[in-house]
Order: structure tokens, then sequence, then C-alpha cells
């Protein structure tokens, strides 16, 4: 079963990056004035004074394709599987941190379905040290000790938002916005020790020197296949919701459409 699961997570992240590139092929995505990974860009790029740089602005669209290109070679090119790891890493690191939209859980997603992808000695490795933390608080503690990592961080979120809200210039701060400044930190440092450990797992096997597995039954691909067909539902003339199209700029609407390579989409329904 495990290894079934692999496979089918491998795909799926194969076919999210690809869509995950090609619907951003438009014209919107590529204009520096209006596209989203500026929306991305800007927040983080505000602290250090670069937010309005046209050049930067051009570097965070063009990133994309090449980080996302890269991203789904290295998923079945296992030798040097680890540079699209550490690349993809890092960008599903910082994008919940620029706290434009809610990504967090999909960043925690895609960690998921990489950790399956990975070759197995490496998810091996990234387990057995998760493990030996919690074994460690275990033993030392107490039953309870394993419940140390999550109080910790979530009592010092907590505490550190609150002391930020009493001593802000802002009269009134959301609920909501203290609620997602929460969030962030908890992501910063379970998605940050989360991703290190797995990026060393990984770069202890680079390249990767293993041999492939048992070939597996072809019907594995049936779910990625179903997602494959679900996102290209924009060009049909169906949803654009959850079809993979977030931050692409894609707009297929109304008979109209703004993608460079199908400009006149065959709007079935």
């Amino acid at each position: 079963i495990y290894e079934n699961m692999r496979v089918v997570a491998r795909a799926l992240l194969a076919v999210m990056y690809f869509y995950g590139i090609f619907h951003k092929i438009n014209t919107d995505f590529l204009d520096p004035r209006v596209s989203c990974s500026v929306a991305l860009y800007m927040p983080l790029a505000d602290g250090f004074g670069l937010q309005n740089s046209l050049t930067g602005k051009y570097l965070a669209i063009w990133s994309t394709f090449i980080v996302e290109g890269i991203a789904i070679l290295s998923l079945y090119w296992k030798r040097w599987f680890a540079v699209g790891l550490l690349l993809a890493l890092m960008f599903h690191f910082v994008i919940p941190i620029s706290v434009y939209s809610w990504y967090m859980d999909f960043s925690s997603l895609v960690l998921a379905l990489y950790i399956l992808s990975v070759p197995r000695e490496v998810s091996e490795q990234f387990y057995d040290s998760c493990a030996r933390l919690f074994r460690g608080l275990r033993d030392r503690f107490g039953a309870l000790g394993q419940a140390l990592p999550f109080g910790v961080v979530i009592g010092g979120a907590v505490s550190i938002v609150a002391i930020l809200s009493v001593f802000s210039r802002q009269t009134h701060i959301a609920p909501s916005h203290a609620y997602q400044s929460i969030w962030v930190l908890m992501w910063v440092v379970y998605g940050g020790i989360s991703m290190l450990l797995l990026a060393n797992a990984a770069l202890s096997h680079l390249p990767w020197r293993g041999t492939p597995g048992a070939q597996r039954p072809l019907w594995l691909y049936a779910l990625p296949a179903l997602l494959f067909a679900v996102a290209a539902a924009p060009y049909v003339g169906l949803r654009t919701e959850a079809s993979i199209a977030m931050f692409s700029n894609l707009h297929t609407e109304a008979g109209m459409s703004n993608h460079l390579l199908i400009p006149n989409p065959p709007y079935v329904f």
C-alpha cells in the first residue's frame, strides 16, 4: 500500500506543477502590473525596500516557471531529485509567509506528498529524525513529553502575537489578523523544521544511487489522470475553482480567454 501511495503522490505533484506552469502562460500573469506572483513578491520584498523594483517583479514572475519546471523534471530524474526538492521546499516555505492568502494548508499538503515521493531511504531518514526527537522527549519527560514541541510553539506564538498587539501603534487589531499571525508563526517553526529535516535527508543521498523499485500497476495512475482532467476544466467551459488555477491570473470565463496557447478554448459546456 505504501509503495502504491508513493507512485500516486509523485504523479499528483507532477500534474500540479504541470498546470502550475500551463495555467500561467497568459497575458496577465506575465504583466508585472497585475501578475499574481507580484502580489506575493511585494509583501516579501517590502522589508528590503524592493517592493517596487521592476526587475524584482519580473524575477518573481519568471522564477515561478523555472522553479516549477525544475520540480517536474526532478520528480522523475531520481539521481538528482534533491535539486528540485530543495527549490520546491524553499518556494513552498516562503509563500505562506507572504500572508497574501491562506497557503499553509497547501504547502503542508505538498510537503506530505514530497515525503511520499522521495526515495524510500530519504523518507526513512526523515522519519527517524522526527521519531528520535519525540522518543527522547518521551524518555525524559514521560508520555506528556511528546506534547512539549506543540505546547511550547503554540504558547510562544500566542504570547508573541498578544504582546505585539498590546504595543502596536494601531488602535485596533482585527481578531482575524491576530489569528492568522499566530498560524504564520506556527508555520515558520513547524514548516521550517520539517523542511530542513527533509532537505538534510535529501542532501545526504545526493546524487541518489539506489535501485528503482518494482514496476507498479498502471491503474494507480487513475487518480492523477482524474486530477489532470479536472484541472483542464476551465478550457472546456466548466469550473475554474479547484482546477489548480490559483494565483495564475487565468481567465476563461464568458467566452473570453487570456491564455496565450489557447486563445479560443473549445467551450463544450
